[in-house]
């Protein structure tokens, strides 16, 4: 059977290989903090909202009722342009799903928004969670999407960016980019190579999957969509 492991069970891999063996397997389902999950459905509706907007849908009616979103809404489209206009020069796709196999491991990411010209691919994502720089730089997050790009299209991967869009309740949001390099694409094999070496090791984990897998352990794994792990999360009582 093989590993499908993308950047959530990779980070968990690489800080505590025990409990990503628990994760993956199943045996562990963590509490959502009330505060947490609506975030999380927020957030999903914000990212339905865009990719409707996208497509050419109208979305002012779905707003009406949604100022927060309203305004997430508002601060993407009026600081980041390049994500709504159309162009003859640019092709996008948006929610790419990119895979590769690594030996015997199907990496896989999710884009929320990837804009293709003849110079240069960036991918653009947004998230409604405060995140640091510092954090987000090294992260597996932004890593393993440059790589996955970088491994299966036909740009240099100077060419190849991530920018990510920090949507916030101030004014303004906050944006973040990075570049890229054969460099740090070297550098990253290694990486990825120490990390998945942990599943190779006599001790390695049982990659059954077990009869009734967690709603976690599903999204984790890329067999589960945001939404419908959000919707399997049980309500809290207070």
């Amino acid at each position: 059977m093989h590993y499908y492991l993308n950047e959530n069970l990779l980070n968990l891999l690489e800080k505590d290989p025990n409990q990503f063996r628990k994760v993956y397997q199943g045996w562990v389902a963590p509490t959502i903090p009330p505060q947490q999950k609506e975030r999380l459905e927020l957030g999903r509706q914000f990212h339905q909202i865009i990719r409707q907007h996208l497509m050419g849908l109208p979305v002012d009616s779905l707003l009406a009722n949604y100022p927060q979103l309203k305004h997430w809404v508002n601060q993407l489209s009026q600081n980041a342009p390049e994500i709504f206009e159309r162009s003859p020069e640019n092709r996008k796709t948006w929610d790419e799903q990119i895979q590769v196999m690594y030996g015997d491991i199907i990496l896989s990411s999710t884009c929320d928004l990837i804009i293709r010209n003849y110079q240069s691919a960036q991918i653009i994502d947004w998230t409604v969670y405060p995140i640091h720089q510092e954090y987000l730089e090294n992260s597996w997050h932004t890593q393993l999407k440059l790589y996955l790009l970088a491994d299966t299209d036909t740009y240099l991967a100077e060419e190849i960016s991530l920018t990510y869009w920090l949507l916030t309740d101030e004014v303004s949001p906050k944006c973040l980019r990075f570049g890229y390099s054969q460099e740090q694409h070297d550098a990253f094999k290694d990486r990825l190579e120490a990390t998945l070496s942990q599943l190779r090791e006599p001790s390695g984990i049982n990659t059954s999957t077990p009869t009734d897998q967690d709603p976690l352990t599903a999204f984790l794994q890329g067999q589960l969509s945001a939404k419908d792990y959000v919707v399997s999360i049980p309500e809290v009582e207070l």
